[in-house]
């Protein structure tokens, strides 16, 4: 398929599950993907339309280099956290166990133990950190929205969700992606405001979202930050 150079590497992929052209942008890769139906001359168009959106968002990317969980632990990562960037230090030495302190930015300190790296072991202090802190949100959002709705999810579950920010299961159990720890808390809020909308309403129709602007009259803007800035949390 000739497609047009649009300035930034990208991929096309092909869905039966499409109903429509859309491109993603993630951090390091642009893809386009592709309904069964679409022909060149579709793609051709769509991707003509999309490039300079394509072209900023890729750049906008690149400008922000903090993640919710950097791949390296080390001191000079950055950390996504609430919707804004923190700065990251990591201290290894003979500490009785180790310890977060979160005060403007994080400090890590990791006791030193042998055949152990400390830089694993600080990621993963610093993801069990993340993932507290997500719970401890989730219960605290839950605990103001669900009384308002009249209802009570039948338990939480913080998880490595790859494609979903949350979800609902059919027996009123709340799914939330741990990676929201570096949302705005508004946004935050918005997700868990709309997995709860669900013990009410199981579908995405009209009655839905008016219960959903009933708790949040602002939550279009949550949802856009979502879709333009989701990438930004990993």
């Amino acid at each position: 398929m000739n497609l047009p150079d649009i300035g930034v590497p990208y991929a096309v992929r092909r869905s039966a599950r499409a109903k429509h052209l859309q491109a993603a942008v993630r951090k390091g890769q642009v893809e386009v993907v592709v309904p069964g139906w679409a022909q060149a001359r579709h793609v051709r168009r769509f991707v003509d339309h999309a490039r300079g959106w394509i072209i900023a968002k890729s750049r906008q990317l690149e400008e922000h280099t903090g993640t919710v969980l950097p791949q390296r632990c080390e001191s000079g990562s950055v950390v996504r956290l609430d919707g804004e960037t923190v700065d990251l230090r990591v201290e290894a030495g003979f500490w009785p166990e180790p310890s977060i302190e979160h005060t403007g930015n994080l400090l890590l300190r990791v006791p030193l133990v042998a055949g152990r790296s400390p830089e694993k072991d600080a990621r993963r202090l610093l993801r069990a950190w993340l993932v507290e802190r997500v719970e401890r949100a989730a219960r605290h959002a839950i605990a103001r929205f669900a009384p308002r709705l009249g209802v009570a999810p039948a338990g939480l579950e913080i998880k490595d969700q790859q494609t979903l920010w949350g979800s609902c299961g059919r027996h009123g159990k709340i799914h939330l992606n741990w990676r929201l720890v570096g949302a705005p808390p508004p946004v935050f809020d918005y997700i868990v405001v709309h997995e709860l909308c669900h013990l009410v309403e199981r579908n995405h129709g009209p009655k839905f979202w008016q219960l959903v602007a009933e708790l949040m009259p602002g939550y279009a803007a949550h949802k856009s930050w979502l879709r333009e800035h989701g990438s930004l949390l990993g």
